[in-house]
């Protein structure tokens, strides 16, 4: 099974607005880990994550042809969201390295005016109802999709 898929990793610079940098490796088949029926968007945003993180994002359901673009939060500007296109962003629910969490990105997003889907990789949680109404709160004009993964992968 061939399935082929992008990565770019881009330099944005949230400050001034301007992409200094953006860098494409282009694989000729995925890692097993894509699902190939669970998405078709061609663009995805991935925030907080390498793509050294493959475990994580194999619990993401990521799409099969999906062009994956990873970024820092600093990064996310007005220029690289236009640039990119993203019909999905990825972001952990909590991220350890930096003491943000979705709601910094959601917030971000939100004055990006972005209006797809924001899909928030936790672990299991006890009344995930709760933190998804407290996300989509302030993800405006976003669709809030929080995704269950494994304690061990973030």
């Amino acid at each position: 099974m061939g399935i082929s898929f992008t990565i770019s990793i881009s330099d944005c610079h949230a400050k001034d607005d301007t992409i200094s940098h953006v860098s494409h490796i282009q694989t000729a088949a995925a890692p097993e880990f894509v699902s190939p029926h669970i998405w078709t968007a061609p663009n995805i945003l991935i925030v907080n994550f390498s793509p050294s993180d493959y475990g994580t994002l194999a619990s993401a359901n990521l799409p099969p042809n999906g062009a994956l673009h990873f970024a820092k939060p600093a990064e996310l500007c007005r220029k690289l969201i236009a640039h990119l296109a993203p019909e999905i962003v990825v972001v952990p629910l909590i991220n350890h390295d930096d003491n943000s969490d979705a709601v910094d990105v959601a917030k971000v997003l939100t004055a990006l005016e972005f209006d797809g889907v924001l899909r928030v990789l936790s672990t299991c949680l006890p009344r995930p109802q709760i933190v998804e109404r407290e996300l989509q709160a302030y993800a405006k004009g976003m669709i809030v999709d929080l995704a269950p993964v494994s304690r061990a992968l973030i």
